[in-house]
């Protein structure tokens, strides 16, 4: 939630697959979404949606017409986001959307000096327009690599207690990863880790296994964009997604409470509004 002039906005991450409906068809679908952000909100966007829009020029010169005249934050990578979460480990407040992006707006980018087209050309679309899906590839073996996790079976998925603790695990060790000096120094004063401190890993954590770590479920590199995306999740309010992806966030909410707070729209859920 955002406070301006005395109002809070609600803030509403969009994935990609839910962007380029809204762009193709701007009368119905698009409208309706526009009417229900604007009403009380304001956009946002992960660095991943943005990779993947470059990739198709046409759609994402549609984007920048759009999106740079409407209020909208893009959120830092998630390196960046990893490193101000650690930096903020031991303050009493939490982060909020604003400590993790910037608004992304003509105006906004005008006052700083910045050309903006020329800004997204160098920082997204020639950097990774080209090379996303080998780069996701790469991505996906890595964490299969790094992961002594491996799948569960049934009976360790019905047991919540084992599900939350390899939940845990695992957002420790990309903690590690992430911020190898950190850990160390956690692990030199015998500090226990409080892994919620890191909200960001955690929500990826919870949706990497409900992709790829459950029974009958087999993940995809493809799938690892959504992961990414998430990563945002605690400091929104609202998340416009596809099926497969809300349904999994609501089997997270209702088993272990995470993102409880978080409201979850599909398109058949915004076409009703």
């Amino acid at each position: 939630m955002i406070n301006a002039n005395g109002k809070n906005y609600k803030c509403y991450l969009l994935d990609t697959n839910i962007i380029i409906s809204l762009l193709k068809d701007k009368e119905d679908f698009g409208s309706k979404v526009m009417n229900l952000v604007l009403t009380d909100g304001i956009f946002v966007f992960t660095a991943t949606t943005l990779w993947e829009i470059a990739i198709d020029k046409s759609v994402f010169e549609d984007f920048k017409r759009v999106f740079l005249e409407v209020p909208s934050i893009l959120v830092l990578n998630e390196d960046e986001i990893v490193r101000k979460e650690c930096e903020n480990y031991y303050n009493s407040t939490d982060l909020s959307i604003l400590d993790l992006g910037i608004y992304f707006n003509r105006a906004q980018f005008a006052s700083l000096g910045i050309d903006v087209n020329k800004y997204i050309d160098e920082n997204i679309s020639s950097k990774r327009s080209s090379s996303y899906k080998s780069s996701e590839k790469d991505y996906f073996k890595k964490l299969g690599d790094k992961s002594d996790l491996g799948f569960m079976n049934k009976e360790q998925y019905q047991d919540k207690k084992v599900v939350s603790n390899s939940i845990s695990l695992m957002t420790y060790q990309w903690i590690a990863q992430y911020e190898a000096g950190f850990a160390a120094n956690l692990g030199d004063s015998k500090e226990v880790l409080d892994v919620t401190r890191f909200p960001s890993l955690l929500s990826k954590s919870y949706m990497y296994h409900y992709k790829f770590m459950f029974p009958s479920r087999k993940g995809e590199a493809s799938d690892l964009s959504d992961i990414l995306v998430v990563g945002a999740l605690p400091y929104v309010d609202c998340f416009l997604t596809e099926n497969s992806v809300a349904n999994s966030l609501r089997e997270i909410k209702h088993r272990f409470g995470f993102l409880e707070k978080l409201q979850v729209y599909v398109s058949r859920d915004i076409k009703k509004l």
